[in-house]
C-alpha cells in the first residue's frame, strides 16, 4: 500500500531531476531531443518547455506526497482518479504555448 501511494511521488521527482539537470550534465534538452524533429521551436522555447515540465513534475510530486501522507488510501485513490485534471490542463496549456511559437506558413 505504501509503495503504491508513494511511487508517483518518486517518479515525478526523478523526472523533474532528469529534466532539470539534463542540459547541465549532458548538454542536451531531453524534450528537444525527443520532439525536436516534429516541432521546429527555438532553443529558448525548448528551454521554457523544459522548465515548465520540471515545475509541473515537482507540483505533481508535492501534491501526491501531501495526499499520500495526510489522507487514507481510499481518499488517495479518489485523488488519483480525479487528479487527471492536472495533466490535462497542463498539456492543453502547453499546446497553446507551443502553437504560438510554431513557424507560420504563408
Amino acid at each position: 500500500e505504501r509503495f503504491i501511494k508513494w511511487k508517483p511521488t518518486v517518479l515525478y521527482s526523478l523526472m523533474a531531476l532528469a529534466l532539470a539537470f539534463s542540459e547541465r550534465l549532458f548538454r542536451k534538452n531531453f524534450l528537444q531531443a525527443m520532439l525536436g524533429q516534429q516541432l521546429p521551436l527555438s532553443p529558448r522555447v525548448w528551454q521554457r518547455l523544459n522548465w515548465a515540465w520540471v515545475i509541473y513534475a515537482l507540483f505533481m510530486a508535492g501534491i501526491n506526497a501531501y495526499v499520500a501522507h495526510f489522507f487514507s488510501t481510499e481518499d488517495w485513490v479518489d485523488f488519483k482518479i480525479w487528479g487527471y485534471v492536472f495533466p490535462m490542463v497542463f498539456i492543453i496549456a502547453q499546446g497553446f504555448y507551443i502553437a504560438r511559437h510554431l513557424p507560420r506558413e504563408h
